[in-house]
C-alpha cells in the first residue's frame, strides 16, 4: 500500500471513530437515567481515543519521509486501541 492509500484509509478510520462517538452520544441521550452515567463514562473514553486517533493522523500527514514508518505505526496502534475500546463499549451495552 502506498502512502496516499494509507492516508486515505487512515482518514476514513478517523471519520468512522467520530461517527461512532456520535452514535454513543445518541444512545446516551435516549438511555434511562440509570444508564446515562455508564454511557457518559464510556463516551468520555471513546472521545479521548478518537481524539488520540485524530492526533496520530495529523502526525502522519506532517511526517517527513524519514519518519513516515514511525508515524504509520503510531497511527495503526491508535487505530487498534480505538477498535479495542469500541468492542469493550459494545460489550457493556
Amino acid at each position: 500500500m502506498d502512502l496516499k492509500e494509507f492516508k486515505q484509509q487512515a482518514k476514513k478510520k478517523v471519520d468512522e471513530a467520530f461517527d461512532k462517538v456520535k452514535q454513543l452520544e445518541k444512545k446516551r441521550d435516549e438511555a434511562s437515567s440509570a444508564a446515562k452515567e455508564k454511557y457518559q463514562e464510556q463516551l468520555e473514553k471513546a472521545r479521548s481515543n478518537a481524539k488520540d486517533l485524530q492526533a496520530k493522523y495529523q502526525e502522519l500527514e506532517k511526517a517527513a519521509e524519514g519518519k513516515l514508518e514511525e508515524a504509520k505505526k503510531a497511527f495503526s496502534k491508535a487505530s487498534d486501541s480505538f477498535a479495542d475500546g469500541w468492542k469493550e463499549i459494545q460489550s457493556l451495552f
